[in-house]
C-alpha cells in the first residue's frame, strides 16, 4: 500500500536525480487528514484549527534544519511558513490533478 501524495513526491525527487538522503519531508499539519468516506489514503485539506495546533510541531521541527531550502507544498503549507515567518519557495499540492503542475514546478526549482 502507498499513499499518493507521497508516491508522487518522492517519484518527482528520484526521477530528477535527487539523492532521497539530501531530503526531508514534513506535513505543515503532522497527521494526515483524511476523508472517513474515501478511507484512510484520501487526503483532505485541512482544518484551520489543524493548521493552528500544527505550527509549534512545524516551528520546532524547522529548527532541527537551519539554514535549509523551504519548499512549501500547498497553498495550507504557505499559510504555515508565512505565519512562522520564514523564507520559502511554493510549489502547488499534487493531490487532486496536481501532480504534473507539481513535478513542473519541482523541476523549476531544482534547476534554479
Amino acid at each position: 500500500m502507498s499513499e499518493p501524495t507521497a508516491t508522487i513526491m518522492w517519484g518527482t525527487l528520484i526521477e530528477l536525480g535527487i539523492n532521497p538522503y539530501d531530503v526531508v519531508l514534513w506535513n505543515a499539519v503532522p497527521w494526515h487528514p483524511y476523508n472517513p468516506e474515501k478511507g484512510l489514503l484520501s487526503n483532505r485539506t485541512p482544518l484551520q484549527g489543524e493548521l493552528e495546533t500544527g505550527l509549534h510541531h512545524l516551528k520546532s521541527f524547522l529548527k532541527l534544519f537551519p539554514g535549509a531550502r523551504l519548499v512549501a507544498v500547498g497553498r495550507k503549507c504557505e499559510e504555515s511558513l508565512k505565519i512562522l515567518d520564514v523564507d520559502f519557495k511554493g510549489v502547488r499540492h499534487p493531490a487532486n490533478g496536481g501532480a504534473p503542475k507539481f513535478r513542473r514546478q519541482v523541476a523549476k526549482l531544482v534547476d534554479s
